[in-house]
């Protein structure tokens, strides 16, 4: 006979996406979705909101009764603080970058000018 239980979700968090993203998301939602009840059973635990998450031996996790509590929706708020700080600090890097080499491209393009410019001129005047 097979064997029709369901494997546990574990608890754990992929690893592709930013924590603080994903603690973002379940703060912001009305009902997290199952692949982030490890991040509403952690936000649970640190007291950053209520709800159980039930955690059976064989199926799948439940959460009940999920809401952030005002020290959640402040540390959501100081999350959205850094994540565009973060944005902020990398479009300024590119536009460093950005300066960086259109400054060396038109270094080297005014090097060329003056030098055909020379060569026009002295071709010109028949030197």
């Amino acid at each position: 006979m097979a064997n029709t239980t369901q494997k546990p979700i574990p608890p754990t968090r992929p690893k592709k996406e930013n924590i603080k993203v994903t603690y973002l998301r379940v703060l912001r939602s009305r009902e997290p979705e199952q692949a982030d009840l490890w991040a509403a059973g952690e936000l649970i635990a640190a007291k950053y909101a209520t709800g159980t998450l039930h955690r059976p031996i064989a199926g799948t996790p439940k959460l009940f009764s999920f809401a952030p509590t005002a020290a959640g929706r402040l540390f959501a708020d100081q999350i959205e603080q850094e994540l565009a700080q973060a944005a902020g600090a990398t479009r300024r890097k590119a536009v460093k970058a950005a300066v960086v080499v259109f400054g060396a491209i038109g270094t080297i393009l005014a090097t060329i000018a003056t030098d055909v410019g020379k060569a026009w001129l002295m071709k010109l005047l028949g030197l």
